[in-house]
């Protein structure tokens, strides 16, 4: 068992792959204005996805999540960014965060009260 209950491995992975997420929407955004930019998101590959559904996350499995090409409308000097999009990409995944990092907090909070006897 980890320090937050058994769950520790795929909360960290989920925070790892949120906060790799939010620098892919950065650099998006970054490049709103590159002529041929395209806009890219972060994808987790098929066996991520079932391990997780699992409950079994391998450490350091953000490694094998994939920065793909989004499929969004060209403009027409090539620039597929859309910025509506992006900012509300960051907005679901900042909170994704923040709800992990509570779940975290809340195992965290349960296994000292379980030691120390207070709860």
């Amino acid at each position: 068992m980890d320090a937050i209950g058994g769950n520790g491995a795929m909360i960290a992975t989920l925070l790892d792959a949120a906060a790799r997420r939010q620098r892919v929407l950065a650099a998006n955004i970054a490049n709103v204005d590159t002529p041929g930019y395209k806009a890219k998101t972060l994808e987790f590959p098929a066996e991520l996805e079932k391990a997780m559904l699992d409950g079994s996350v391998p450490e350091g499995a953000v490694k094998g999540l994939e920065t793909v090409e989004r499929d969004t409308p060209m403009k027409a000097n090539g620039n597929t960014v859309d910025v509506d999009l992006e900012l509300a990409e960051m907005g679901k995944t900042s909170m994704a965060f923040q709800t992990l990092l509570v779940v975290s907090q809340m195992k965290q909070a349960q296994m000292r009260a379980a030691i120390t006897g207070r709860g």
